[in-house]
């Protein structure tokens, strides 16, 4: 729940619910991790503690059985003034810890990992931004982060998923394990997920849940270009895929247009020519003429032809081809000029 930087109740309330989901139907094979948020809510008398309060609460509330976990920092940079110690719970359902396969890991044992988690320094803290359409992207470096988006990045990186993981998945003889992430954000623990089995015996399945759709469409676009980067070096997770050609050689199979079952354009074939000059794609009269005057999306679809014309169509004579308007049968130039004359709006 650091992910937040600072917790409303409708975060909790959704955060809560996958993990009494997850373990409610996985109670002996499923642990949770919430790690406490930096920032106490606006509405929480108390302090800290009484955010850490109504953490537990919710959480008894929910019939999840926990314990308390500490994540011990290394030494912040002397301009930071953090905490050294970042606390969190360690959760299960109730009834299920002595049948339950976590009960010898590590971080049961030790109620922490075992060695310190290094801070990410502070110019590659990120806002991550996603745009329909439009690659992932995040303001990386600024310098006039908010309290809740510098809070929200204090465990960023991935040495705190790393460590988490080796320490719960340790004395559990699992080859492979399902993380679900209810708090994405920057992606850190959707690429450790991605990449743990290349240094680990365990191969891990990951799925990032979220009410923000643009945090959970900006992480699916990094590791798609992550996916994307690791198949073009040849060190991938994708199993049996075609390698990564740069310079793929041309194809030899010629190109059937008529297995082709186009709805709108018309496509010929001239075969005096070569390559891709060989088709013409044209419109048809009647597709043209479809919003050409109309009066309010007929500028629009003007310059849509154009551009159409200028990349496909070259020879094509928008004027000739859209047909006349219809000329008015007599009575309705008569009612036109009644309508005129009598100052009403006209029909036409």
């Amino acid at each position: 729940m650091t992910k937040f930087g600072r917790m409303d109740n409708k975060q909790l309330n959704f955060a809560t619910a996958i993990i009494h989901k997850v373990l409610s139907r996985n109670p002996t094979t499923a642990i949770a991790i919430v790690l406490a948020p930096h920032l106490t809510s606006e509405k929480v008398s108390g302090g800290h503690r009484g955010e850490i309060r109504r953490i537990e609460d919710k959480l008894d509330g929910r019939s999840l059985a926990n314990m308390l976990i500490t994540l011990r920092m290394e030494s912040p940079p002397s301009s930071k003034r953090v905490s050294l110690n970042m606390f969190g719970w360690l959760v299960w359902a109730e009834g299920s810890w002595d049948e339950n396969v976590f009960k010898e890991c590590e971080l049961a044992q030790l109620r922490s990992p075992r060695t310190t988690i290094s801070w990410l320094p502070e110019t590659s803290y990120i806002v991550p931004i996603s745009e329909k359409d439009g690659l992932p992207h995040a303001s990386e470096g600024m310098r006039s982060l908010s309290d809740v988006q510098e809070a929200a990045q204090l465990l960023a990186g991935k040495d705190a998923p790393i460590q988490l993981l080796q320490s719960v998945l340790s004395k559990t003889k699992l080859k492979q394990a399902a993380v679900v992430n209810a708090t994405p954000y920057d992606c850190y623990l959707e690429k450790v997920c991605l990449e743990y089995h290349k240094d680990h015996d365990v191969s891990l399945a990951h799925l990032s849940v979220s009410l923000s759709p643009s945090l959970v469409d900006y992480v699916q676009k990094v590791l798609a270009m992550e996916l994307l980067q690791a198949w073009k070096k040849g060190d991938h997770c994708m199993g049996e895929v075609r390698a990564y050609n740069p310079t793929p050689p041309p194809t030899d199979s010629e190109i059937d247009v008529a297995s082709y079952n186009f709805k709108v354009v018309q496509v010929t074939v001239d075969n005096r020519k070569v390559g891709w000059d060989r088709f013409q794609v044209k419109l048809p009269a009647e597709v043209r003429a479809s919003y050409y005057r109309d009066i309010v999306y007929g500028a629009e679809w003007r310059a849509l032809m154009k551009d159409f014309d200028q990349r496909f169509d070259k020879s094509a004579n928008p004027a000739a081809e859209i047909p006349r308007a219809p000329e008015p049968e007599k009575g309705d130039v008569e009612q036109l000029n009644w309508d005129s004359g009598n100052q009403r709006p006209s029909r036409i």
